[in-house]
Protein backbone atom coordinates (compact mmCIF):
# COMPACT_ATOMS: atom_id res chain seq x y z
CA UNK A 1 0.00 0.00 0.00
CA UNK A 2 1.13 3.57 -0.57
CA UNK A 3 2.13 5.46 2.57
CA UNK A 4 -0.89 6.64 4.55
CA UNK A 5 -3.39 4.38 2.76
CA UNK A 6 -5.45 1.88 4.74
CA UNK A 7 -7.53 -0.69 2.90
CA UNK A 8 -11.26 -0.62 3.63
CA UNK A 9 -12.84 -3.46 5.55
CA UNK A 10 -15.55 -5.54 3.95
CA UNK A 11 -18.98 -4.88 5.48
CA UNK A 12 -20.18 -7.24 8.16
CA UNK A 13 -20.29 -7.19 11.95
CA UNK A 14 -17.79 -10.01 12.39
CA UNK A 15 -15.68 -9.41 9.31
CA UNK A 16 -12.00 -8.62 9.66
CA UNK A 17 -11.39 -9.09 5.95
CA UNK A 18 -10.09 -6.12 3.97
CA UNK A 19 -10.76 -5.38 0.32
CA UNK A 20 -8.01 -6.41 -2.09
CA UNK A 21 -5.80 -3.74 -3.59
CA UNK A 22 -5.79 -3.47 -7.36
CA UNK A 23 -2.81 -2.39 -9.43
CA UNK A 24 -2.30 -1.78 -13.12
CA UNK A 25 0.91 -1.30 -15.07
CA UNK A 26 0.78 -0.01 -18.63
CA UNK A 27 4.09 -0.48 -20.44
CA UNK A 28 4.28 1.45 -23.70
CA UNK A 29 7.55 0.92 -25.56
CA UNK A 30 6.96 3.67 -28.10
CA UNK A 31 4.22 6.31 -28.54
CA UNK A 32 3.70 8.34 -31.69
CA UNK A 33 2.89 12.04 -31.54
CA UNK A 34 -0.72 12.51 -30.28
CA UNK A 35 -1.17 8.74 -29.77
CA UNK A 36 -3.51 7.41 -27.06
CA UNK A 37 -3.09 4.02 -25.36
CA UNK A 38 -5.72 2.71 -22.93
CA UNK A 39 -7.06 -0.33 -21.11
CA UNK A 40 -10.63 -0.94 -20.00
CA UNK A 41 -12.62 -2.95 -17.54
CA UNK A 42 -16.27 -3.86 -17.59
CA UNK A 43 -17.74 -3.41 -14.13
CA UNK A 44 -20.93 -2.68 -12.22
CA UNK A 45 -20.38 0.20 -9.79
CA UNK A 46 -22.56 2.71 -8.00
CA UNK A 47 -20.25 5.62 -7.11
CA UNK A 48 -22.97 7.92 -5.73
CA UNK A 49 -21.98 7.13 -2.14
CA UNK A 50 -18.33 8.04 -2.63
CA UNK A 51 -16.81 11.53 -2.38
CA UNK A 52 -13.61 10.90 -4.30
CA UNK A 53 -11.49 8.44 -6.21
CA UNK A 54 -7.75 8.37 -5.58
CA UNK A 55 -5.25 6.96 -8.06
CA UNK A 56 -1.52 6.67 -7.38
CA UNK A 57 0.44 6.92 -10.62
CA UNK A 58 3.93 7.47 -11.96
CA UNK A 59 5.68 7.93 -15.30
CA UNK A 60 9.12 6.77 -16.31
CA UNK A 61 11.17 6.38 -19.46
CA UNK A 62 12.49 8.84 -22.03
CA UNK A 63 9.82 11.45 -21.30
CA UNK A 64 9.73 14.87 -19.70
CA UNK A 65 7.26 16.29 -17.21
CA UNK A 66 3.82 16.75 -18.77
CA UNK A 67 4.72 14.89 -22.00
CA UNK A 68 2.08 12.36 -20.98
CA UNK A 69 -1.47 12.90 -19.80
CA UNK A 70 -3.29 10.26 -17.81
CA UNK A 71 -7.06 10.04 -18.29
CA UNK A 72 -9.85 8.00 -16.80
CA UNK A 73 -13.34 7.59 -18.25
CA UNK A 74 -16.27 6.44 -16.11
CA UNK A 75 -19.61 5.66 -17.70
CA UNK A 76 -21.76 3.16 -19.52
CA UNK A 77 -19.48 3.15 -22.59
CA UNK A 78 -16.28 4.80 -23.81
CA UNK A 79 -17.59 6.85 -26.73
CA UNK A 80 -21.07 8.23 -26.03
CA UNK A 81 -21.86 8.31 -22.28
CA UNK A 82 -18.96 9.03 -19.97
CA UNK A 83 -17.24 11.40 -17.57
CA UNK A 84 -13.52 11.98 -18.21
CA UNK A 85 -10.84 13.29 -15.87
CA UNK A 86 -7.39 14.27 -17.23
CA UNK A 87 -4.10 14.81 -15.38
CA UNK A 88 -0.62 15.67 -16.73
CA UNK A 89 2.03 13.26 -15.43
CA UNK A 90 5.33 14.21 -13.84
CA UNK A 91 8.32 11.94 -14.38
CA UNK A 92 9.07 9.88 -11.29
CA UNK A 93 12.61 10.81 -10.21
CA UNK A 94 14.99 7.99 -9.39
CA UNK A 95 16.55 10.07 -6.59
CA UNK A 96 15.59 13.23 -4.80
CA UNK A 97 17.77 16.36 -5.02
CA UNK A 98 19.51 15.47 -1.74
CA UNK A 99 20.56 12.07 -3.15
CA UNK A 100 18.08 9.99 -1.13
CA UNK A 101 15.89 7.48 -2.93
CA UNK A 102 12.46 8.77 -3.92
CA UNK A 103 9.34 7.02 -2.57
CA UNK A 104 9.28 4.14 -5.06
CA UNK A 105 5.54 4.25 -5.45
CA UNK A 106 4.78 7.67 -6.94
CA UNK A 107 5.54 11.35 -6.56
CA UNK A 108 2.95 13.52 -4.83
CA UNK A 109 2.26 15.43 -8.09
CA UNK A 110 0.97 12.21 -9.65
CA UNK A 111 -1.59 11.37 -6.97
CA UNK A 112 -4.97 11.98 -8.60
CA UNK A 113 -7.73 12.93 -6.22
CA UNK A 114 -10.88 13.02 -8.30
CA UNK A 115 -13.67 14.90 -6.53
CA UNK A 116 -16.80 13.14 -7.78
CA UNK A 117 -18.97 16.15 -6.93
CA UNK A 118 -16.98 18.07 -9.56
CA UNK A 119 -18.30 15.65 -12.19
CA UNK A 120 -21.85 16.14 -10.95
CA UNK A 121 -21.48 19.94 -10.99
CA UNK A 122 -20.20 19.81 -14.58
CA UNK A 123 -23.25 17.81 -15.63
CA UNK A 124 -25.59 20.24 -13.81
CA UNK A 125 -23.83 23.18 -15.47
CA UNK A 126 -24.26 21.65 -18.91
CA UNK A 127 -27.93 20.87 -18.22
CA UNK A 128 -28.56 24.51 -17.28
CA UNK A 129 -27.87 25.60 -20.87
CA UNK A 130 -30.81 25.11 -23.24
CA UNK A 131 -30.03 23.60 -26.60
CA UNK A 132 -26.62 22.10 -25.75
CA UNK A 133 -25.90 19.09 -27.96
CA UNK A 134 -25.40 16.20 -25.49
CA UNK A 135 -23.55 14.15 -28.13
CA UNK A 136 -20.64 16.63 -28.04
CA UNK A 137 -17.94 16.70 -25.38
CA UNK A 138 -18.58 19.38 -22.73
CA UNK A 139 -15.42 20.37 -20.81
CA UNK A 140 -14.25 22.59 -17.99
CA UNK A 141 -10.63 22.37 -16.87
CA UNK A 142 -9.58 18.77 -16.35
CA UNK A 143 -13.09 17.28 -16.50
CA UNK A 144 -15.36 16.49 -19.44
CA UNK A 145 -18.56 14.68 -20.09
CA UNK A 146 -20.40 13.36 -23.09
CA UNK A 147 -23.92 12.05 -23.43
CA UNK A 148 -25.82 11.01 -20.31
CA UNK A 149 -23.36 9.39 -17.90
CA UNK A 150 -24.46 8.36 -14.41
CA UNK A 151 -22.25 7.77 -11.37
CA UNK A 152 -24.99 5.42 -10.19
CA UNK A 153 -24.47 3.09 -13.13
CA UNK A 154 -20.78 2.85 -14.03
CA UNK A 155 -20.43 -0.23 -16.24
CA UNK A 156 -17.20 0.74 -18.01
CA UNK A 157 -13.88 2.19 -16.82
CA UNK A 158 -11.19 3.23 -19.28
CA UNK A 159 -7.74 4.31 -18.08
CA UNK A 160 -5.17 5.54 -20.54
CA UNK A 161 -2.28 7.77 -21.47
CA UNK A 162 -2.08 10.43 -24.20
CA UNK A 163 1.16 11.66 -25.73
CA UNK A 164 0.84 15.45 -25.45
CA UNK A 165 4.50 16.20 -26.24
CA UNK A 166 4.16 16.80 -29.98
CA UNK A 167 6.88 14.24 -30.65
CA UNK A 168 7.50 10.47 -30.45
CA UNK A 169 8.29 9.27 -26.91
CA UNK A 170 9.38 5.98 -25.34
Amino acid sequence: SPRGVARDRRPGALSRVRYDEKALAISIPDMAKDETVAVYRATDLDLRHYRQLVLYTHAEGEVRDQDLELFIRLGSDFSSNYYEYRHPLQVTPRKMSNGELQDPFCPTANVLQIDLSELIRLKEERESYAGVDRSLVYSRGRVSLRGYPSLGNVTAILIGVRNKSGRRVS
